[in-house]
């Protein structure tokens, strides 16, 4: 690999399992996740722990003589449980931000654990080096969990629409970029058989016989959709009609700086690309991910199919070589807009044509990605029943035969560090900088912190949902939303969608926001990810338990 990745890459952080390995001896009191017997930790639950659906268990402590655990102590990622003495005191809990201190002591009368209010908690049972270690372990845990003393402030929760459900689906309503304009699709006439569209809960002028392809802007500005009344169809942006075509694709795109719109369209027997209301050469047919306009805005790519079915992409106005296929769900487009590559199909073989260049054929390539500077390039690719990363067209790292999971490598925002998921026999696994990570029974959504020092992904284990943030799991959720996970613009806060199902059906469901391990209200739904304004202040839409769409602003204290 590249010098800007794994030689020079500094190495994650310690799993708390693995902190506590370096803090504490082993002992036969002392069960760390994940070899708690579940049977402890539900008597340790009902006896003095009752810890919260979103607190996850890290340390059991066992004091009693015959390990009923009904006696001890609990470390979650939220902070501690134990009995008190005498027993006859109800059971204590201290937040992290409450802990502070912990200092092991031992006087003739009394050995356990001191925290900073005074507070003891009795360890009797363990030996003085223990002790000492658990106090160490309990600070580090303390820092590493933010005693910040965080809250979540609401600050204005403001009702956009009456949603009415009838035929209408809340998951494919469309959000805009920033996350505070939607738009869905309207079934209207006597019969329901016209469509309207309604933005921001408004109903928009016109009645059409399809609707489809609703995109936003980037900047939230101007909003877009395809229409079609009677046999023609037609692209409306900002309430202008474009000219009218036979057929108009499914993909309708605004440049990233909103100032152009592209889209194809169909006359007769043959496609063409439209930019800016411009109506490109014409092919006999144009790829469904097309068009692609580069990060600056500059330039267009779009795959098409020539005479003898074969495909090819055009950047520029030029046409590139032909191929039997290409690959979709790549970047294309590098982030400084100056390269190009894709993957392609030839011959019963697979490649990725970078600037022009065909790189090492595979049996498979999918989901290429530039780093940063736009000088590297990873992607997945398969060669029989192995599985594997390949790096500046050199295969990096080990082969697995389980695949390389379902999200596309991650480089971190400064390009020092790649991180991808590879499927092992029975686990799922991260791969950062070239080293396993813990194993889940499944992993995804890997994200970095805009300062590239944080790597977040979610994982699920005993059949429940968590967040790892720098190797550490927090939570034990019934879920947790793929796709939700962001950081705050000073990367000292994270943010994921918990969901709780309240029955059997699928719409039995409730979501809520997720930070720091804190959670927001409860809501039926909630669209995309969160957007931070500030480093501290956020906001996201929702539909609350009364159907009604919402903004939701709050603030972090």
């Amino acid at each position: 690999m590249g010098t800007n990745v794994s030689e020079t890459a500094v190495q994650s952080k310690l799993s708390l399992a693995e902190v506590f390995r370096e803090c504490v001896k082993p002992g036969k009191r002392i069960f760390i996740d994940p070899q708690i017997p579940s049977e402890k930790i539900a008597k340790a639950t009902k006896a003095f722990a009752p810890v919260k659906d979103s607190e996850h268990i890290f340390c059991l402590i066992d004091t009693t003589v015959f390990g009923s655990a009904k006696q001890g102590l609990v470390i979650t990622d939220q902070g501690l449980y134990w009995t008190s003495l005498p027993l006859a005191l109800p059971p204590g809990r201290r937040p992290y931000p409450e802990v502070g201190i912990v200092n092991a002591i031992q006087t003739s009368t009394l050995k356990g654990l001191e925290l900073e209010d005074g507070t003891i908690i009795s360890l009797a049972a363990l030996e003085w080096e223990t002790l000492k270690g658990l106090a160490e372990y309990v600070n580090k845990a303390n820092r590493l969990f933010g005693a910040r003393g965080l809250v979540i402030r609401s600050i204005s929760k403001t009702v956009l629409d009456n949603f009415k459900p009838l035929d209408i689906s809340v998951a494919s309503m469309t959000v805009s970029p920033q996350n505070k304009r939607f738009a869905y699709i309207k079934p209207v006439g006597r019969s329901l058989q016209g469509r309207s569209l309604c933005v921001d809960g408004h109903d928009i002028d016109g009645t059409y016989d399809e609707v489809k392809g609703i995109v936003f802007s980037p900047d939230d500005r101007h909003i877009a959709f395809a229409a079609r009344s009677g046999t023609k169809s037609f692209v409306i942006c900002d309430e202008r009609n474009s000219q009218r075509y036979d057929e108009i694709g499914d993909r309708i795109i605004f440049s990233r700086d909103g100032l152009h719109l592209g889209y194809a369209a169909k006359d007769g027997k043959m496609w063409a690309m439209v930019i800016d209301g411009n109506i490109g050469k014409p092919h006999i047919g144009i790829g469904e991910d097309s068009p692609i306009f580069s990060p600056d805005g500059r330039r267009i790519a779009y795959a098409a199919v020539n005479n003898e079915e074969k495909m090819f992409y055009v950047t520029d106005d030029k046409e590139g070589p032909s191929y039997d296929k290409l690959i979709k769900g790549s970047d294309i487009f590098s982030p400084d807009s100056q390269r190009i590559a894709y993957g392609a199909s030839k011959q019963g073989k697979c490649l990725v044509n970078v600037d022009g260049r065909e790189g090492t054929p595979f049996d498979a390539v999918d989901r290429i990605r530039f780093s940063p500077d736009s000088k590297h390039i990873a992607y997945v690719a398969r060669l029989g029943e192995e599985h594997f990363l390949v790096f500046d067209d050199k295969i990096e790292g080990k082969c697995y035969r389980g695949g390389i999971g379902v999200d596309p490598p991650v480089f971190s925002p400064d390009g020092k560090h790649l991180a991808y998921v590879a499927v092992g026999e029975k686990s799922w696994f991260v791969i950062l900088d070239g080293q396993e990570q813990e194993h889940f029974e499944k992993v995804a959504d890997l994200a970095f912190s805009p300062d590239s020092a944080h790597l977040a992904y979610l994982a699920k284990m005993g059949g429940k949902g968590s967040i790892v943030v720098d190797g550490i799991r927090h939570g034990a959720y019934e879920e947790v939303g793929t796709g939700s996970i962001t950081f705050s613009p000073d990367s000292a806060h994270y943010v994921f969608m918990g969901i709780r199902r309240k029955g059997m059906q699928k719409n039995e469901v409730t979501r809520f926001v997720i930070v720091d391990g804190r959670n927001s209200e409860e809501y039926g739904y909630i669209f995309q990810k969160v957007i931070f304004d500030t480093f501290d202040f956020y906001h996201y839409l929702a539909l609350d338990l009364n159907d009604r769409i919402v903004l939701i602003e709050e603030k972090i204290e």
